[in-house]
């Protein structure tokens, strides 16, 4: 989601969409943050770094993009517990 330009995720989603009733999608919440990365990542190496960043600006906006997208194509959205038919724990 980070790393793809929307151009290319657009067609993919949108083919396998098409053929499956089932879109599952996991986003660390991390990836949403304001921060400029999680705090352990100031003890891996550069190129580990790196990853951390590359495309976090990018990635609200695809979401939102990727929501609409599997809206208008008749999707509803549930949580994970929802579609496994789990009851709701209390903390």
């Amino acid at each position: 989601m980070r790393i793809a330009p929307w151009a290319i995720m657009r067609p993919l989603i949108q083919r396998y969409a098409a053929g499956s009733p089932l879109y599952v999608l996991y986003i660390h919440p991390f990836e949403l943050s304001p921060q400029a990365a999680p705090a352990a990542a100031a003890r891996l190496s550069y190129p580990q770094r790196l990853r951390f960043g590359i495309g976090r600006a990018g990635v609200a906006r695809k979401l939102d993009l990727l929501i609409r997208l599997l809206a208008d194509d008749g999707f509803s959205f549930v949580t994970f517990r929802d579609l496994c038919g789990q009851p709701a724990v209390r903390a």
